[in-house]
């Protein structure tokens, strides 16, 4: 085995002494057991636990050169324990400069192979060194530990102190097994429920609630507090605790408060490492394993997950208050904002536990219980989908999604080793994590209309110490101000914090509408200086540019934006404003001008034939926002029309807002304004915060596209506009007009004349739509059906007959020409003057359609008939002839 305990950079781990340690003594005296006679009244059996401290110290020594040894090894005499135990864990303070390490092994005999106690992967930042637990197939009696100290530096030790390892077992697992044998009846008799699933509780599973209380010798747990200074202010929107409960019901206080978050965004999916439980018992007894060494061992106060799922796929309640969201200790600097779920089990594949041909290799390959690498059982896999499908529902995810998260695009769904350098949840699970999305989400989906969502931030926003968690009181503000045209104001706003939050510098006040020739040139997160705290006052600025033309009277109007999220829009600020100078004058807007030049341009370029691969702009009509959050898995370019900015990396997340005319863009946390269009170019970009689900599936989302995305500012009160802009058969490869499953001559025919379609509308005197900065549009009631990249993966057929008809379109005397179509018809197509009265198109005419005779029409009725062309191609007809029936005196030519 090895794997070993690295460190890059010095850290002093320091132990908590809970008083729980005790070294051949009586059990009966200990603080632990004490404790547990509480579960012992209950009628539960005891969970045994004892400690051998280690009272040298462990470093490298000097050899007469000066310079530290590279390797040491100590291995401790065979020693019998106090009672035959199930699981081993370690702890340790000490020093592991950068290039050092640290191994703990254990055997439980001379013969016996050395297990390597891995080091913790959960928990907070500031954690104590320690272990996660070794658990055993089989009790063992004795204990042997055998400690490895070795560095690269020949200038630096390792310097490792108290050295405690605990070891404990099931006891008489769950009483005497009667007791589980009446919960497994309960849980079976509940599991009816369709909608919930069935959660053993901390009473069932026997939680020792006493475990939780603070005493003298606990140092508090700060769970919370596991985010650097740096992410404490970056990320401060997302770190929120808007309720905290520090005493148990008895009044006593917590060693580890629950604490809920404003917003739950994530869940993150673990593994326990350890052995298979194969009855109910083993489970419960193992979960209280855990438990004692989360809340007393590391000193935690309670156990660090949210919930446990074992092999039979029973779902286990962990920390306290996890059924509201409370905060667990399952992945530091994740933890607020998420659910942790672990299942039980270790699900590494032998390769990634054991060095190659080892003899643990070998034994984990041979299937030896105590070096097993798992497969996650269909029971647990279910449950697992279920819970997360259900948490999901509660706080409103989709387990199929992604969102912006501690500065990175991630999966709403993700396992531990995506926040954090882990093997954890192990490979075999996390193979598994794409298709439990799909099953979650599917569940998901049905659960919406019948769980009750919580909403963290109504259910705490209650009165804290008579004060409401977001509250601001506004002072010193004029009524009416006055300033010269072409000038520079300033106009500060100054507040006080009657909440119980604090604000944030991230916080701003919002334009409710604003007015061409005024322009606000601070980017909103620049209005506050510093963070203002309850009941301390603070100055927001506001700076406004006005245009020489802007003369006149306006009323400006704002309201607070507290956190990024909070918008008191019932707290407006009205103030009128006069401006002096010259009359106003009508002034062409920025994306008019360039729509002049854009249409110039196009004239000039569209003026004869196109003879490549044209460019087309389709306006993506299904965005609705007046924000848009675009990642993509490539580095992509941000330009202000044409001029280049700077490069997004690959996974970060840019954001662009509207500003009035103008647009702002957010990027690291740096703003940017510019009132020219704001163009993303790369290879495929994907909106984030765009939902498009088809019909069909709504666990899919259409929001991926090729090439370059193009923003605009419509006018203070409407959305942005997006246009994806790209080359017109990247477009056609997006265009879903086709099911999946077609004839190929059909899917020829439709990607003939939907190129055709889309070509005939690019020519300056044959625009779709005069005068907009784009030429087609994404909705099929004006123009095609396009989704984006997305459909490609979805729909290789058509992508076929995109690439296989390159270039080909209709023609009727030399000319492309536009190739209405349509779904089917009632036995014969229309002409187009029939339905338009179109007399200029002679090759539009009214075809008999036998194979859609005594159906119903369906569609405007003139050229194609999707359902003939169907029929036609598995009649056996080609498209060039399929095309030429529909549509008369025609040409099937290559253009470019």
């Amino acid at each position: 085995m090895t794997a070993k305990i690295k460190k890059s950079r010095k850290n002093r781990f320091y132990s908590i002494l809970l008083g729980t340690l005790f070294v051949l003594a009586s059990a009966s005296a200990s603080y632990f057991w004490s404790l547990n006679n509480q579960a012992l009244s209950d009628g539960l059996d005891d969970l045994r636990a004892e400690s051998i401290d280690v009272i040298r110290d462990f470093h490298l020594e000097k050899k007469g050169n000066g310079l530290y040894q590279s390797r040491y090894t100590y291995v401790s005499e065979l020693q019998d324990t106090i009672f035959p135990y199930n699981a081993v864990g370690v702890k340790w303070e000490g020093e592991l400069p950068e290039g050092t390490s640290l191994e703990v092994s254990v055997r439980a005999s001379n013969e016996d192979i050395w297990h390597l106690l891995e080091p913790e992967s959960d928990g907070p930042s500031f954690e104590i060194t320690s272990s996660e637990i070794k658990f055993f197939a089989s009790p063992r009696s004795k204990l042997q530990y055998r400690v490895m100290l070795s560095t690269n530096n020949t200038y630096r030790t390792p310097e490792i102190s108290k050295l405690e390892l605990h070891y404990f077992n099931y006891g008489r697992k769950y009483a005497d097994e009667k007791q589980a044998a009446n919960l497994l009846s309960v849980l079976k008799a509940e599991a009816a429920d369709e909608f919930a699933p069935r959660i053993i509780t901390r009473e069932e599973w026997g939680a020792n609630e006493a475990f939780r209380v603070y005493h003298e010798d606990n140092t508090p747990a700060k769970i919370i507090s596991e985010a650097s200074d740096e992410d404490a202010i970056q990320y401060a929107n997302e770190l929120i605790v808007v309720k905290e409960i520090d005493k148990n019901e008895q009044g006593q206080d917590l060693t580890w408060p629950e604490q809920y978050p404003l917003n739950i965004s994530h869940i993150i999916v673990h593994h326990t490492a350890m052995d298979y439980t194969t009855t109910l018992s083993e489970s419960i007894a193992k979960v209280r394993d855990i438990y004692y060494w989360h809340t007393i061992v590391k000193g935690w106060g309670d156990i660090g997950y949210n919930y446990l799922i074992d092999p039979l796929g029973n779902i286990f309640e962990g920390r306290a208050g996890s059924d509201q969201g409370s905060v667990g200790a399952h992945a530091a600097g994740s933890n607020v904002g998420s659910i942790g779920i672990s299942v039980m089990g270790d699900y590494r594949k032998c390769e990634d536990k054991y060095a190659p041909e080892s003899e643990e290799y070998l034994k984990c390959l041979a299937g030896d219980p105590d070096f097993l690498a798992h497969d996650l059982t269909p029971e647990a896999e279910k449950a697992l989908a279920d819970l997360i499908a259900y948490k999901s529902a509660q706080y409103g995810i989709n387990p199929m999604g992604k969102s912006a998260w501690r500065g990175k695009i991630r999966p709403n769904v993700l396992g531990h080793r995506d926040v954090r350098k882990t093997a954890c949840p192990g490979q075999n699970i996390y193979d598994r994590l794409v298709g439990i999305r799909a099953q979650a989400a599917q569940k998901y989906f049905e659960l919406l209309p019948n769980v009750t969502q919580i909403n963290l931030a109504e259910k705490f926003d209650y009165k804290v110490s008579s004060k409401a968690l977001y509250e601001l009181q506004i002072k010193g503000v004029p009524n009416r101000i006055s300033a010269e045209a072409g000038e520079t104001i300033k106009l500060p706003i100054r507040v006080q914090n009657t909440g119980s939050m604090d604000i944030l510098k991230n916080s701003y006040f919002e334009a409710v509408h604003t007015y061409e020739g005024i322009e606000m040139l601070k980017g909103q997160r620049e209005q506050l200086n510093e963070t203002i705290k309850p009941d301390q006052s603070g100055i927001f600025q506001l700076e406004f540019k006005i245009s020489p033309q802007a003369a006149g009277s306006y009323t400006l109007a704002f309201y607070p934006v507290l956190n990024l999220r909070q918008e008191l829009k019932d707290q407006v600020i009205k103030i009128t404003l006069d401006i002096t100078g010259s009359a106003k004058q009508e002034t062409a807007t920025a994306g008019n001008t360039f729509l002049d030049e854009l249409a110039g341009v196009l004239a000039s370029k569209r003026s004869g034939e196109i003879s490549e691969n044209p460019t087309i702009r389709v306006r993506i009509s299904k965005f609705e926002e007046n924000n848009a959050q675009v990642s993509s898995t490539e580095e992509f370019t941000v330009s202000f029309g044409d001029d280049k900015k700077f490069t997004v990396k690959a996974n970060e997340l840019l954001e662009i807002r509207r500003d009035g005319a103008a647009l702002e863009v957010d990027y690291q946390d740096a703003l940017q304004s510019t009132t020219k269009p704001i163009r993303l170019s790369g290879t495929v970009l994907t909106v984030d915060n765009m939902q498009a689900p088809p019909a069909w599936n709504p666990t899919l989302n259409d929001n991926s596209f090729r090439n370059t995305l193009e923003f605009r500012s419509q006018g203070p009160a409407q959305n942005l506009l997006m246009i994806n802009e790209l080359p017109l058969e990247d477009y056609l490869k997006g265009v879903a007009e086709v099911p999946n499953g077609e004839p190929l001559e059909k899917n020829n025919s439709l990607a003939v004349i939907s190129r055709g379609y889309a070509y005939y509308y690019l020519s300056a005197e044959n625009r779709k739509y005069p005068g907009q900065p784009y030429d087609a549009s994404d909705d099929p009631e004006t123009f095609q059906k396009y989704l984006g990249y997305n459909f490609e993966s979805r729909n290789a057929d058509w992508q076929q007959a995109v690439s296989d008809t390159y270039g080909q379109m209709l023609t009727f005397d030399g000319k492309v020409v536009k190739t209405p179509y349509f779904n089917q018809s009632d036995g014969r197509t229309r002409s187009a003057e029939e339905v338009w009265g179109w007399t200029n198109t002679p090759y539009l005419q009214s075809v008999p359609d036998p194979f859609c005779k005594g159906l119903e029409l369906k569609g405007h009725g003139v050229g194609l008939s999707g359902r003939g062309a169907t029929e036609a191609a598995k009649q056996g007809k080609n498209y060039e002839e399929i095309l030429q029936y529909y549509y008369k005196g025609v040409e099937l030519e290559r253009i470019y």
